[in-house]
């Protein structure tokens, strides 16, 4: 089941967005299994994509320590995979005013492999 984890960090509200025991290992396969863990940034203020990145990678660790706990948390479930602490992709959702660009959110995923 997807849980959410509200955290905030240098007064930044971030989201993470987790599984738990209550889902069905079986609907897990290789290509979702990089969906398991992500952290959703949503900035109140006006933000460039530059801007966002800086912040997601400037908190990266704190990010880490948060999921470390989660994955304590839920171990039974997360000994089906193969955890690496290292976050493998982004996605931005832009919007565009005038000729500036500004994000509405960003995604950023937690490398999580099936176990061979």
């Amino acid at each position: 089941m997807k849980k959410k984890k509200e955290i905030t960090v240098n007064e930044l509200k971030f989201t993470i967005e987790y599984n738990d025991a209550e889902t069905p290992i079986e609907k897990i396969n290789k290509t979702n299994s990089g969906q398991l863990i992500w952290i959703l940034f949503k900035p109140i203020n006006k933000l460039s994509e530059q801007m966002g990145i800086d912040i997601l990678n400037d908190n990266e660790s704190n990010f880490k320590e948060e999921i470390k706990e989660i994955i304590q948390e839920n171990k039974e479930f997360y000994n089906n995979f193969k955890v690496s602490y290292e976050f493998n992709r982004r996605s931005t959702n832009l919007y565009r005013d005038g000729v500036k660009t500004y994000i509405i959110g960003m995604t950023l995923y937690l490398k999580v492999e099936i176990k061979d």
